[in-house]
């Protein structure tokens, strides 16, 4: 029997349930889709993205808006800067916090969408495998990047840390785009609520600084490890 995964997600305020959301993930750690045909605004020539790896006769439908599809048309639609109680159960631990509601929202939506199966994301599953809700900035650019290295470790090509990290910087820059295009596909479908259009945005800019803020990024980790360092 193949391994299945699960990470729940449940919102509350002032202790009524607001949604819950359940991600189910293959042995591979891919979101497995649910069996609810997928709705037009997935089809792939909808929006699609301008750095696409799919053609129409490879895939009908975006992985990636096929696996937050869920998430974006949840009834209950709130304000984006409303607090919230919000409750995340792993295979590991739980965590719990007291947060914007857009913030809970997009942990949410990056999480389904690093394992959704689009290759442009592939890069990010084992980020999502090892799940950390609600992370910050700098806790985000640690982990990719010691995760991106530890990978690069398996391969057998002979490639520098330097070399390494600039292909991280640039698999970041391919995102901006598919985020870019999945902005759109929200923005020409959705009609009511401000929750959801913002949280993409928050991913969108999310990755931009990733990918443009390279000094930022270069300082605080040579200021964490610094006192680790051997001279």
């Amino acid at each position: 029997m193949k391994e299945v995964s699960r990470i729940t997600y449940r919102l509350s305020q002032g202790g009524v349930p607001i949604s819950e959301y359940v991600s189910q993930f293959d042995e591979d750690f891919r979101i497995i889709a649910k069996e609810d045909v997928p709705m037009d605004w997935t089809k792939l020539d909808n929006f699609q993205c301008a750095n696409c790896p799919y053609s129409l006769q490879e895939k009908k439908h975006c992985p990636v808006a096929v696996s937050i599809s869920e998430i974006l048309f949840d009834v209950d639609n709130g304000v984006s800067t409303e607090r919230v109680l919000c409750e995340v159960e792993t295979p590991e631990r739980d965590y719990k916090g007291v947060l914007d509601y857009q913030k809970a929202i997009s942990s949410l939506i990056g999480l389904r969408m690093a394992a959704s199966g689009c290759s442009r994301f592939d890069f990010l599953r084992p980020m999502a495998r090892m799940h950390l809700p609600f992370a910050s900035l700098e806790e985000t650019i640690v982990r990719n990047g010691a995760m991106f290295l530890f990978g690069g470790s398996f391969s057998d090509s002979d490639v520098t840390i330097a070399s390494r990290l600039d292909q991280l910087k640039d698999k970041f820059r391919e995102l901006i785009e598919v985020n870019q295009a999945l902005i759109n596909r929200v923005r020409s479908t959705l009609k009511r609520g401000d929750i959801h259009r913002n949280a993409m945005i928050v991913l969108s800019s999310f990755s931009q600084v990733l990918s443009m803020e390279e000094q930022r990024g270069n300082h605080l980790v040579k200021r964490i490890f610094k006192e680790h360092r051997s001279d």
